[in-house]
């Protein structure tokens, strides 16, 4: 998200608005509106009316009060936690066409380059992972009941910033959803998460358990043009567990703690267990288990699931719309995210149902 940078008169009366654009603020829109008005050296209406009218008229007033709300969305936004990051990859993509997910063909390896020779092809393995950008957004607006019957300036901020974290949330809702969906690899049509892929357990959540799963990403090797192994050691490095299991999984964790860098972080995710997930692209709710428990690798050599955003862009896009015509007036504002999840490997990835 880009927050305007103001210059000239427009910083001098961005530097006076602020403290009122804030969620702590007890301002109404009518007082900031002529606190504005008169910082520019307007003529302020008596009438609360006119003076909200005014206000939302004036662009260099809307483009105060925009950066105010990019600001507050901003803040929801990366208050808001996500327990993707860590291992999933992002990338960008061009266009909200369906595209195609390139990969090395699978096992490429560098080899020997005999004196005077040339280096072996090496190409991309058109595997058929494909995806397409969705746009998922919301808006809200300030009309003038909204503004004249004294709403208040920090109350609406404060909504405005919840309205951030609800576009954090859309990448993890993306993300869990298809684990839960447990979608089918074109490159072998096999489910993600299966018994040939060797990722895909039943064990309840305990040292038994995760010694399996461990084992299982360790153990995951990629095969070069003679069907050789190729060794990329994934490590299991962070645990998900829905809420239930989060008080036990830490004590599991608190006993098998090696210290620094080898230890297993915990991510608690309720996405994965019984309460249910609505997948933003089409609702379909997707029900998990209050017993899952998934183990991933955070830095694969081929990453299980990646997130594309149009232009690269993983923040949200705000804009403003004027609500002018049909005897109505005010301001609104558009917030919209661009992307797209699309699983791409089995090997960084480790499921079990906890059901025993």
């Amino acid at each position: 998200m880009s927050i305007n940078v103001m210059t000239g008169p427009e910083n001098t009366l961005h530097n006076a608005l602020e403290p009122m654009l804030s969620r702590g603020s007890s301002a109404t829109w009518a007082q900031l509106g002529k606190a504005a008005l008169q910082h520019l050296g307007r003529d302020v209406p008596q009438n609360d009316v006119e003076v909200c009218r005014a206000m939302t008229a004036d662009k260099s007033i809307g483009d105060v009060i925009t950066a105010g709300v990019n600001s507050a969305i901003y803040a929801g936004f990366a208050s808001e936690p996500d327990s993707t990051i860590s291992w999933t990859v992002e990338m960008s993509a061009a266009d909200f066409k369906e595209s195609e997910l390139f990969l090395l063909a699978s096992g490429s390896r560098l080899e020997r380059i005999p004196r005077g020779g040339t280096a072996p092809q090496t190409g991309f393995d058109f595997a058929g992972l494909t995806y397409r950008v969705g746009r998922f957004g919301a808006k809200f607006t300030l009309d003038a009941q909204d503004m004249v019957d004294g709403q208040h300036v920090g109350a609406v901020m404060f909504a405005v910033e919840q309205l951030g974290r609800a576009a954090r949330r859309v990448r993890s809702d993306l993300v869990f959803s298809l684990i839960l969906q447990n979608p089918v690899l074109p490159y072998d049509d096999t489910a993600m998460f299966h018994a040939d892929h060797s990722n895909l357990g039943s064990a309840v959540l305990g040292s038994a358990g995760l010694s399996t799963g461990m084992a299982a990403l360790g153990n995951a090797t990629l095969s070069d043009d003679h069907g050789y192994p190729i060794h990329v050691n994934n490590g299991g490095a962070l645990l998900v567990v829905p809420p239930d299991s989060a008080v036990a999984s830490k004590a599991l964790l608190h006993t098998l703690a090696l210290g620094g860098s080898q230890d297993i972080a915990l991510a608690v995710e309720s996405r994965i267990g019984g309460a249910g997930l609505a997948d933003p692209t089409d609702g379909t709710l997707r029900v998990g288990l209050s017993t899952n428990w998934l183990l991933a690798a955070t830095r694969p050599s081929v990453p299980a699931v990646v997130v594309c955003a149009l232009d690269g862009n993983f923040l949200p896009d705000v804009s403003r719309f004027s609500l002018e015509g049909d005897g109505r007036y005010g301001v609104g504002w558009a917030v919209k995210l661009d992307l797209a999840v699309v699983a791409a490997s089995h090997d960084a990835v480790y499921w079990s149902s906890g059901t025993g």
